[in-house]
């Protein structure tokens, strides 16, 4: 009698693991075919990436074609505090090289 208890548990416990793999193993199944589906849509997604930056690289040129022609000597703003200040494209190259060349100073003197 005390055999057939001491089976029956061990069956119990058997059929409680046999239950815990088995949805073990269907939760990995699925977790590998949505791990498959993210990595497509990945892919997916990357190149299409890759298509819009081309395309973007692409109408910057083109943009930057026709404003240098069309901007040739127009003001452009830059906004300083609360104020906009107008510069030509040679002013404003001018005044960043003072800038960059500024803040060189500053930085050589913190050394």
């Amino acid at each position: 009698m005390e055999n057939d208890l001491q089976h029956a548990a061990e069956n119990i416990v058997l059929r409680n693991i046999q239950s815990a793999l088995k949805d073990i193993r269907e939760k990995w199944t699925r977790a590998a075919g949505v791990l498959r589906e993210l990595r497509v849509r990945n892919a997916e997604l990357e190149s299409r990436n890759a298509d819009l930056e081309e395309q973007l690289r692409n109408l910057e040129t083109q943009r930057s074609a026709k404003g240098a022609d069309r901007n040739a000597g127009m003001r452009m703003p830059i906004d300083v505090a609360s104020e906009l200040l107008y510069f030509s494209p040679d002013e404003r190259e001018a005044l960043e090289r003072q800038i960059a060349e500024l803040l060189e100073r500053v930085d050589s003197h913190l050394r």
